[in-house]
């Protein structure tokens, strides 16, 4: 299961902005020249001129091909949230010994809690009740045992983020996984691991879980 759920959120994003990127040339731009070359050369042909209607139907191309193609400039979401109230539509699930918190912030952020057993803090013994640093390997997706990420929609892109710095107590991961995180700070990423050069950042001072465990979903 390691990996499903920010790899998931990547491809998502990838989808995303690749979706409504530049098209490259307008759509009718190309239509708009072979209409006016055909057109004139067979208006001259006929004796009426190569500039007379060649010229008329050619000219209809900023018309036609005219559209707005302008991608809408990227701006990096609103991502420091403070102190964070209530969660939304929260889940959470056991898989042997790791543990899973996915919930909602907002309707256009989403908040994940992850803890791996054989990875970072949990390399030596499996996830249980304590407070653990984001530092180290927990700070890179591929080997965070403690991995805390964000991922906020925007109208072009989802933007992912890691934890890169903050405190997260876990009072329970039997029952109820139960915890909370301060000072979180979070930098764009775009392969789980590395920040991206320049990227959004973003921060939580306190937020707070309590959820009972669900049914875990099917493997992706």
């Amino acid at each position: 299961m390691r990996l499903s759920c920010l790899v998931a959120c990547l491809l998502v994003a990838v989808g995303c902005s690749t979706a409504t990127g530049p098209i490259g040339d307008p759509a009718g731009k190309g239509d708009g020249d072979g209409a006016g070359a055909g057109a004139g050369d067979g208006a001259g042909d006929d004796g009426a001129g190569d500039d007379g209607a060649g010229d008329d139907i050619g000219g209809g191309e900023d018309d036609t091909g005219g559209g707005d193609d302008t991608p809408i400039p990227f701006e990096c979401p609103m991502a420091a949230l403070g102190t964070v109230g209530a969660l939304l539509d929260s889940e959470a699930y056991r898989i042997d010994a790791d543990a899973y918190l996915y919930t909602t912030i907002d309707e256009a952020t989403e908040f994940y809690v992850e803890l791996y057993d054989g990875y970072g803090i949990f390399t030596d013994a499996p996830p249980a009740a304590g407070t653990y640093q984001i530092t180290g390997e927990d700070v890179a997706y591929s080997t965070c045992g403690v991995c805390v990420s964000l991922v906020i929609a925007t109208e072009t892109t989802d933007v992912v983020y890691m934890a890169t710095e903050g405190s997260v107590t876990i009072e329970s991961v039997d029952g109820n996984f139960t915890g909370s995180a301060t000072g979180l700070r979070f930098a764009e990423t775009e392969d789980g691991d590395v920040p991206t050069p320049g990227g959004c950042t973003g921060a939580i001072d306190d937020v707070a879980f309590d959820q009972p465990y669900g049914a875990a979903p099917e493997p992706i």
